[in-house]
């Protein structure tokens, strides 16, 4: 009865999943494999007859999967697979590649509003630095348009953490300096840290999802976005060792325990933290220059070399 389940090409709703015991794995319309759901999108008709996709997996409905990949839902749109799935009821175009884009792009930057919220994010070069020594940090943030210089003197610290046998942390730098800006609250803002904590477990799950889905491989085995031990993104269960050791450390409840993206607010922190000094100053940017679809179509670009730049140490 549960292979049967498996394969069919639609689930019975969210309360399906939410409900199943263990590993859950369903059949993709585009490769005909099962695959577990932790790698794929769910997607359901939406009340105007278009296909969404569901990332919390929560709305109402019957629901097909698609492995989490760009080329994956490309394919299942050339081959017509969601107007099989849901027998003709829905209707899908390229467009739905956009809105996944920009889904997944605007789940990773409220994961990290989220760890800034909760007091886990350090901004300011020198800050950054003094906490990459302290061993505190696990993720290193570079606005992709950082100054070289910057980025470079960050990342020799990187190194030397990896190379005296400590844990280096995951550096990510696919958002521009306006999309850090808008995500922490704060203007100006070039590098950050985040520090071990179940936000910090969130943020590096959502970049993961978000690499996979533009690379097209498993980025916890080795792919595009990993390399060697320190310049890679944690997998799973390291995202869940770091989440398990916030917890130890007495960080607050639990983080979005149902993958809804709406996790517990925690008390805003900070203000302003004092600028770097120096060449890794940048212009004073304005938050509201530009229109939505411009500054959208530049965070696009940003992270469509997401997967060629989420690395571990700056290559000269």
């Amino acid at each position: 009865m549960l292979a049967r389940m498996v394969e069919e090409e639609t689930d019975m709703g969210p309360r399906s999943v939410a409900a199943a015991r263990g590993p859950l794995s369903r059949l993709c319309l585009a490769s005909r494999e099962v695959t577990p759901v932790d790698d794929m999108l769910r997607f359901v008709v939406g009340p105007d007859g278009q296909i969404v996709p569901d990332l919390a997996r929560k709305l109402p409905g019957r629901g097909a999967w698609v492995s989490a990949t760009r080329a994956a839902v490309e394919t299942a749109l050339k081959r017509k697979a969601f107007a099989r799935a849901f027998k003709g009821k829905g209707t899908a175009g390229p467009e739905l590649i956009t809105l996944i884009d920009h889904l997944l792009e605007q789940d990773m930057r409220a994961a990290l509003s989220l760890a800034n919220k909760a007091g886990q994010v350090v901004t300011g070069a020198m800050k950054v630095e003094s906490a990459l020594v302290s061993g505190q940090v696990r993720v290193l943030l570079h606005a992709s348009d950082a100054r070289p210089d910057g980025v470079r003197k960050l990342n020799a610290t990187v190194r030397q953490i990896h190379a005296a046998g400590a844990i280096a942390p995951a550096i990510v730098d696919c958002l521009s300096g306006i999309d850090l800006d808008l995500a922490l609250g704060r203007s100006n803002v070039v590098h950050a840290a985040l520090l071990a904590h179940p936000t910090t477990a969130r943020f590096l799950s959502r970049c993961r999802k978000l690499a996979r889905w533009k690379a097209g491989t498993d980025t916890s085995a080795g792919g595009p976005v990993s390399a060697a031990r320190s310049d890679r993104l944690p997998d799973d269960h390291e995202t869940h060792d770091l989440a398990k050791s916030g917890h130890e450390q007495g960080f607050g409840s639990e983080i979005d325990p149902d993958h809804s993206g709406q996790g517990h607010n925690g008390p805003e922190f900070g203000g302003h933290d004092p600028m770097q000094k120096g060449h890794d100053r940048r212009p004073e940017r304005n938050l509201n220059a530009g229109t939505e679809p411009a500054r959208r179509e530049s965070i696009g670009q940003e992270c469509s070399r997401a997967p060629g730049r989420m690395q571990g140490t700056e290559t000269e």
